[in-house]
């Protein structure tokens, strides 16, 4: 299906200081304003996360304890690994906040408002 695209947006484990490009963030500096009269950036927001705290042990070891696995491997059911020609998969960072509890915002508005959805892989 030509013109298909997916958006994966993967979790993750810490914060970044990484800007969307992957580059890492740098503040741009007007050499002819006088330090004294440049704002320092705004401290990031202090108090709860996006989402409640990491799961402990007890808890993960109670929700699968009693599952088997079906399937091992790169090849698995529900896994799209092939694509129609002129498709493309997009995968994204889009973590954020303390300890990877928030989301990038930003990007997502934009993939939303190019319409990259992730809801255009074939069922």
């Amino acid at each position: 299906m030509a013109g298909f695209a997916t958006a994966a947006l993967s979790g993750c484990a810490a914060a970044s200081n990484a800007a969307a490009d992957g580059e890492p963030s740098t503040q741009v500096v007007d050499p002819a304003v006088p330090a004294s009269s440049r704002t320092a950036p705004a401290p990031p927001p202090v108090g709860e996360p996006d989402r409640p705290g990491l799961p402990t042990k007890q808890q993960l070891v109670a929700e699968f304890a009693n599952r088997t696995p079906k399937e091992w491997g790169l090849q698995v059911t529900g896994v799209v690994t092939q694509a129609a020609a002129g498709a493309i998969a997009l995968t994204f960072d889009a973590c954020g906040g303390p300890g990877g509890a928030g989301f990038d915002q930003q990007l997502l508005g934009t993939l939303q408002k190019l319409n990259i959805t992730g809801n255009a892989v074939p069922q």
